[in-house]
C-alpha cells in the first residue's frame, strides 16, 4: 500500500473492531491488549451519536432540552 494513503484504514472503525477481534479470539489478549481498540471504538460510536443528534436537532429545529 502506498505510504501516502496508509492513515484512511485508521479513520475507520472496523480496523480497530477487526484489531480486538483477532487479539481475543487467536491470542487470547486481555483487556489490556485490546482497551485501546475498544477505547477508540466508543469514541468514534459517541461521536458518530453525537453528529447525528446535532444534526437532526439542526434539521428539524428540535429546542434543546
Amino acid at each position: 500500500m502506498p505510504e501516502s494513503i496508509r492513515w484512511i484504514p485508521h479513520l475507520m472503525p472496523l480496523h480497530y473492531y477487526a484489531g480486538a477481534c483477532y487479539g481475543v479470539i487467536f491470542r487470547g489478549a486481555g483487556l489490556d491488549v485490546v482497551g485501546p481498540d475498544l477505547a477508540l471504538l466508543a469514541a468514534m460510536g459517541t461521536l458518530a451519536v453525537l453528529g447525528g443528534a446535532l444534526r437532526f436537532r439542526s434539521r428539524y429545529g428540535v429546542p434543546a432540552a
